[in-house]
């Protein structure tokens, strides 16, 4: 976190520093007393004169200048901060430096005015002009005291308000050059009575607005608040001392004269009071709250942080600092475009934007790449606010919860697992119940009727139930293999590949000898193997039990009397195995799941099958780094052709393998 130097004047040091906070606490006082002083003076008839013109001129000169000073002050808050109070504010400061500047010209021009200027324009040109900022001022008060978000587009709001301010006075000048408004002043008699409703309803307007100030500000009026409120006080003080009935120069209008000195040091007052660092309550104020603001963010493990309105790091701590791997000085006045990738840094900087200008705390997960690194934070974001209210930038509170997010992730692989675990296990227990039920009906019908009529059946009957009885034990033995089979395929992940030197050959030959034997009873069946097959190093449990339900699927699925057919052949670097047969195919809305565990095509009919077989291969084949393709026309048959890595003696891989990755 940056710590920012606040030196103390020489005048503010800390002896003194109470003093001058409290005699500013007190300066509403005088007010009161020029008020009492204005009213004692206005029934007095005395024509003396106190002050000569230059004089007044220049007073009322400085006057000018100090609001047009301070409506530039606040028009450039406006524009940083959106504060639409702020915005009326500064043009009531414009008007009542507009209405000074009248003053000004009235004092010097004296009858020496031009032609188009008559005795009554700069009167009503001043009264209007101070009506019109006692107006602005109390609407500004009143919604800075109700707290109305920031306006969109701050600037185009600007340029309209000094359009219409400058078609106001045009207007204004109009109006009074051409007798079309009410008289103000008579030479040699003063105000009129017209001027009494104007100045009066300003010289209230102008009171109501400081109370508002005073109301918005609380409960810890700031010092801007405090000062301003007591310039409009002031500033109604000297209109009141225009209503008196004699012209300019009596006791009176001097002392109103005075306030509205006064009124403009209370102007400036405000402005600089209200500048970053200026003023002994601001000094005092900004070091107590950087020494508690550093202790607590510096403490914390989070990213804390603070942004304006473009996106530029205006304070960061310590964490931010090191996820970012710069320092302070490095980080601060930048944005995230100087530190993360274009997308993560307009996509943040986007969903900041929003957050600004709907005024509410945000919350959500952020993942960016810092250093190479995936980070995820949980991110608190809201908007800053000025004492007045109005949003004056973002701050962010990050929490790096990637570890968090990769448990949870992992958890929930975990749980996922777990669940398609179980509907397998479920899956298997119904499969093999309802597999198990048809030869185990089988079996106790056939025992059933030997136990029964056993000594009534002729031979033939007898060798009928027996050969049932053969037949169902075959189809409990084939069943319980396969479940067998497939669980410890399934439970085999983490082990090695038990890979040796193995005669392909003669290991294909074997199973293909003996699935023929078992199971091809009246196919014709083709084997065909290459010469150049010979030892490879495989893993021969796998290779033989991807072969042996290979052929046995063909076998099942392929009417006797038709051919059945197994080449094996070495292609460049791998080994591939065809087994191709003329059964009743695959239809295409099944390819993509028959290596579902259970899953059986639509077209199998009432064949006996438990949809493990062709799941067994494909997780052998994963294991074992191998790739099945399969080529099927429904009705003429299917084609099943997998390729494995064909390593030699001379290989270097003399190791058994470690298992590969499953599909």
């Amino acid at each position: 976190m940056v710590n920012l130097p606040l030196r103390l004047p020489p005048a503010l040091n800390k002896k003194n520093l109470p003093v001058c906070m409290s005699l500013e606490r007190q300066a509403h006082w005088p007010v009161l007393a020029v008020w009492l002083v204005v009213l004692l003076l206005m029934p007095m008839q005395e024509q003396v004169v106190y002050e000569r013109a230059w004089l007044q001129g220049a007073g009322f000169l400085f006057v000018a200048l100090a609001a047009f000073f301070a409506a530039v002050w606040m028009g450039g808050s406006f524009v940083r901060n959106g504060s639409p109070g702020m915005l009326l504010l500064s043009c009531g400061a414009f008007f009542w430096g507009t209405a000074g500047s009248i003053a000004v010209l009235s004092i010097f021009l004296g009858n020496d005015a031009p032609a188009l200027i008559n005795a009554n324009t700069l009167p009503t040109l001043h009264n209007a002009c101070a009506w019109l900022a006692a107006i602005t001022q109390l609407a500004g008060a009143a919604i800075s005291c109700n707290r109305m978000e920031p306006v969109a587009r701050p600037r185009a709001w600007m340029i309209v308000a000094c359009l219409a301010a400058a078609a106001i006075l045009a207007l204004l000048v109009t109006a009074s050059s051409h007798h079309w408004t009410p008289l103000f002043f008579r030479p040699g008699e003063g105000v009129t009575v017209t001027s009494f409703p104007v100045l009066g309803s300003a010289i209230a307007m102008l009171l109501l607005a400081a109370l508002l100030l005073c109301l918005a500000g609380r409960p810890s009026t700031p010092p801007f608040i405090r000062w301003y409120s007591l310039a409009l006080v002031l500033m109604a003080v000297g209109l009141a001392g225009l209503l008196q009935p004699k012209a300019a120069g009596a006791l009176a209008s001097w002392a109103a004269s005075s306030a509205h000195y006064c009124s403009a040091l209370c102007m400036l007052a405000a402005v600089f009071r209200s500048w970053p660092g200026f003023g002994p309550e601001t000094v005092s104020t900004l070091r107590e709250s950087q020494t508690l603001l550093h202790s607590m963010t510096e403490s914390t493990s989070d990213s804390v942080y603070i942004k304006d309105w473009a996106g530029r790091y205006l304070m960061c701590n310590g964490a931010t600092c090191r996820y970012f791997g710069k320092p302070a000085a490095e980080v601060l006045g930048k944005d995230d475009r100087a530190f993360l990738a274009p997308e993560e840094a307009n996509e943040i900087m986007a969903r900041d934007r929003d957050t600004l200008a709907s005024g509410e705390v945000w919350t959500g997960e952020e993942s960016i790449i810092l250093a190479s690194q995936a980070y995820t934070f949980l991110s608190t974001k809201g908007p800053v606010r000025s004492p007045s209210g109005a949003i004056i930038g973002l701050f962010g509170i990050s929490r790096d919860i990637t570890n968090r997010k990769r448990m949870e992730e992992e958890l929930q692989q975990s749980r996922a697992a777990a669940v398609a675990d179980n509907l397998a296990k479920t899956r298997l227990l119904s499969t093999a119940a309802h597999e198990f039920r048809t030869p185990l009906s089988l079996l106790q019908s056939s025992l059933d009727i030997l136990d029964r009529y056993g000594d009534q059946l002729d031979v033939e009957e007898r060798k009928t139930r027996k050969r049932h009885i053969r037949s169902a034990t075959q189809q409990l033995t084939d069943l319980a293999e396969s479940l067998l089979t497939y669980r410890k395929v399934d439970g085999e992940t983490g082990r090695k590949v038990e890979a040796v030197f193995c005669d392909i050959e003669m290991l294909s030959r074997a199973v293909a000898e003996e699935t023929q034997a078992a199971k091809g009873e009246g196919h014709e069946f083709l084997v065909t193997i290459g010469e150049e097959c010979g030892l490879l190093l495989i893993d021969p449990v796998l290779y033989r039990r991807v072969l042996v339900n290979l052929l046995v699927n063909a076998f099942q699925y392929t009417p006797p009397g038709r051919q059945v057919s197994l080449e094996v052949v070495k292609a460049s670097d791998r080994l591939r195995v065809t087994v191709a047969d003329q059964g009743i195919g695959i239809e295409q809305g099944d390819l993509g799941r028959i290596f579902d565990p259970f899953f059986r095509g639509g077209n199998v009919g009432q064949r006996r099958g438990n949809g493990l077989g062709l799941p067994i291969i494909h997780e052998s084949l994963a294991r074992m780094d191998g790739k099945i393709s399969i080529a099927s026309t429904p009705g003429q048959g299917t084609r099943f052709e997998i390729s494995l890595p064909w390593r030699e003696l001379d290989d270097e891989e003399d190791e058994p393998l470690e298992d590969a990755p499953g599909e």
